[in-house]
């Protein structure tokens, strides 16, 4: 039966829709004081580079071999700052136009509506963390679902662009501790993020005494060139053993869990035969009392 209560466009909500509204609701009011907001918060307040180590290493296994497109972003993100009021946020204007050079063309009301969903300290700025919230929106609410067992109940199709009110599910995903993570590849990764940082430090150290001339600029230069190539090569040894570590990671993990599953279904199939054969030896009893009744009663 139908409840009295519509939706905007006057169509009746069922009963069963309703109460699942009505638990997202309850949930999102819960979410404004949780411990995940305020860890989300917090580590927004730490570096660019702290904020995308967090983020790969939790991903690691749904970003696999694209794990180090979250540096490339890093980097361009910190010079979209830059460009845009400095310091390591984005004003909602700087973070639509780097959502347009790097994801799904959106309406100016999409974006709107997109980097307030993901704005949890409602300062109006836009962090790199929020901001990798709303790029891989789709891969962490999958995981979200899987997690659950949960068909989705949002548009799933249109690589995240238009879809809102998930802001808290992101979050949430973002804090859940991953499956099957080797402390030698956390270990691996934190190194590749820490190395890179510096590299990059030392990077804009030595362009900025280029831009300055003279010997010493000249001095620099060579130093630069010199760096890029052999750090290069170094960076990409480092991300090729990290590809191979996930690579392993993800197929150990996929191992144990059809090994799981086997053993589930096993233990079911088990219990369903159990069950049978309980139930057939308490018919034999039954039918040998009966027996025992009639012999007796023909005597």
């Amino acid at each position: 039966q139908n409840l009295k209560r519509k939706r905007s466009n006057n169509t009746p909500i069922e009963k069963k829709e309703y109460r699942q509204i009505s638990y997202r609701k309850r949930k999102m009011a819960a979410f404004g004081d949780s411990a995940f907001k305020k860890r989300f918060i917090d580590l927004q307040k730490e570096p660019i580079d702290e904020q995308a180590g967090v983020f790969s290493r939790r991903f690691v296994f749904s970003l696999g071999d694209q794990f180090s497109d979250v540096f490339q972003l890093q980097e361009e993100f910190k010079k979209a700052c830059q460009a845009d009021e400095g310091g390591e946020t984005l004003s909602h204007a700087g973070a639509a136009n780097f959502m347009q050079v790097h994801g799904q063309t959106r309406t100016a009301q999409q974006r709107r509506a997109e980097l307030k969903d993901i704005d949890i300290n409602n300062d109006g700025k836009v962090s790199f963390l929020e901001y990798l919230m709303l790029h891989y929106k789709v891969m962490i609410l999958k995981e979200y679902f899987q997690r659950r067992d949960m068909e989705p109940d949002v548009d799933m199709t249109t690589n995240g662009v238009g879809v809102t009110g998930v802001g808290e599910r992101l979050i949430e995903e973002l804090f859940s501790v991953p499956q099957g993570l080797d402390p030698e590849l956390e270990k691996m990764m934190d190194e590749f993020s820490v190395e890179r940082a510096k590299r990059l430090k030392k990077i804009e150290n030595l362009e900025a005494k280029v831009a300055k001339g003279g010997v010493a600029g000249m001095a620099a230069k060579n130093e630069l060139e010199q760096l890029k190539a052999a750090d290069e090569t170094e960076m990409n040894a480092v991300e090729a053993r990290i590809k191979a570590a996930v690579k392993k990671a993800v197929a150990k993990t996929n191992k144990e869990l059809a090994s799981k599953q086997a053993q589930a279904e096993a233990d079911e199939k088990k219990k369903v035969q159990d069950g049978r054969n309980k139930l057939a030896e308490k018919i034999g009893k039954f039918g040998k009392r009966v027996s025992q009744r009639l012999s007796m009663g023909r005597k």
